[in-house]
């Protein structure tokens, strides 16, 4: 069953391409106005709503605020496509709830690939929603959470041991799950970024803020979201409480700190990352030279070998061509002086080759030891990764016994 999509616009344009577009693989309604818009939403219960703008009367921005006033369209996605492209424009769009944001003029295909992945991030909601109402009444009621302090110095104590930046990520919301916030996380490395979310859910639009604000200050609050920006983590707090909270301050204070010591651990990966890669890369290229010139010595060996046996025929061929020709003694011999000595100085070189073929094979045998050397290295980092992966596991049984 297709997804339902109502279009709300007031451009007739946008109508017509939409139903020519996406009319064709979705249930695709039209309102030309706010008032319309709503009037639809409660008798077709879209699964998303593309949403424009600048509208008479009650604007997208205004129409949206509306619909997530009210808990039953929790679930509905809403994209806003607009002409408005300033990113005071886009941060509000999201402040009031928006999935994503689209730029006008667009591309169709840009459109179709968005809504793919809203509805892959409603299919996972869903899936979270009855996975949390199974475990709903296991957890107890009297639990208390443990002392923020705590906590942090708990995590903290704990990521040195973390290996890969999935796991960091996981450890990181697991904290900030105890403090009921609701978080997404960007990773800067090696000139990609890759993405992370509490409930491995994360919008479009969270996406593009995390990669339009890379670059600013440390922390950027706007409404109820802050935005904590390092060289290789930013991370998008959607929920921080109000102002007035006492947990305000302590999270305002800790979070920029604690996203710190993230980042250093992430340039610690990189780093080990990076020398795994080039340990592996330089044992790959030792085994190539070493190949080459085991086939090359072969290839010499093979080739010295003929030419020797080629010479000494050669040599018999001349001396019995001079004995045909019935030269006087003393010409036949200096023929046959200079012969031999040209022959001889052919089969020096021969022979000198022979010598440095040797010399090759001494130079691959010590790259055979390098090699073996890098292969050892590398199984022992891959063994301590092992360990540390073990000990993290022990540690983790032992957490889950104290707090049992």
């Amino acid at each position: 069953m297709s997804s339902r999509i109502l279009l709300i616009d007031d451009d007739a344009i946008v109508h017509k391409i939409a139903q020519r577009q996406i009319g064709k693989e979705y249930e695709l309604f039209h309102a030309h106005s706010a008032k319309e818009g709503l009037e639809l939403i409660q008798s077709k219960k879209p699964h998303l709503i593309l949403l424009d703008i600048e509208m008479p009367e009650t604007n997208g921005y205004q129409l949206c605020k509306q619909i997530r006033a009210d808990k039953q369209y929790d679930n509905v996605s809403i994209v806003f496509l607009s002409g408005k492209s300033a990113e005071k424009d886009i941060m509000l769009g999201y402040e009031l709830g928006a999935d994503d944001y689209i730029v006008k003029p667009f591309h169709v295909d840009i459109l179709l690939k968005t809504i793919k992945v809203l509805e892959q991030n409603q299919s996972k909601n869903a899936a979270l929603r009855r996975k949390t109402a199974q475990t709903k009444d296991k957890t107890p009621s009297n639990a208390e959470p443990a002392n923020e302090l705590a906590q942090v110095m708990s995590f903290i104590d704990h990521s040195h041991r973390i290996d890969c930046l999935e796991t960091l990520a996981n450890q990181f919301f697991a904290l900030t799950n105890n403090w009921a916030l609701k978080c997404s996380a960007m990773f800067s490395h090696t000139g990609t970024e890759t993405f992370f979310a509490n409930n491995n859910v994360i919008k479009p639009l969270e996406k593009q803020i995390l990669m339009q604000t890379k670059n600013s200050n440390r922390t950027l609050q706007f409404g109820n979201r802050m935005v904590v920006i390092y060289p290789n983590i930013s991370v998008l707090v959607k929920n921080m409480p109000p102002s007035s909270s006492p947990k305000y301050d302590f999270y305002k204070t800790c979070l920029p700190s604690l996203i710190g010591t993230i980042n250093a651990k992430v340039l610690k990966l990189l780093e080990r990352q990076s020398i795994d890669q080039q340990t592996q890369q330089l044992t790959d290229a030792f085994i190539e030279i070493k190949d080459k010139l085991v086939n090359l010595v072969a290839l010499l060996n093979s080739k010295n070998g003929s030419m020797l046996k080629s010479i000494k025929s050669t040599s018999k061929q001349i001396d019995q061509q001079l004995q045909l020709l019935n030269l006087p003694a003393q010409a036949q011999q200096q023929l046959k002086t200079i012969t031999h000595s040209l022959l001889d100085k052919i089969s020096s070189d021969t022979t000198n080759a022979s010598s440095a073929n040797k010399d090759l094979a001494m130079v691959i045998l010590n790259m055979q030891e390098v090699v073996s050397q890098q292969q050892t290295l590398a199984k022992k980092i891959h063994q301590q990764r092992l360990t540390v992966n073990e000990v993290r596991r022990t540690d983790n049984k032992a957490d889950v016994a104290i707090e049992a």
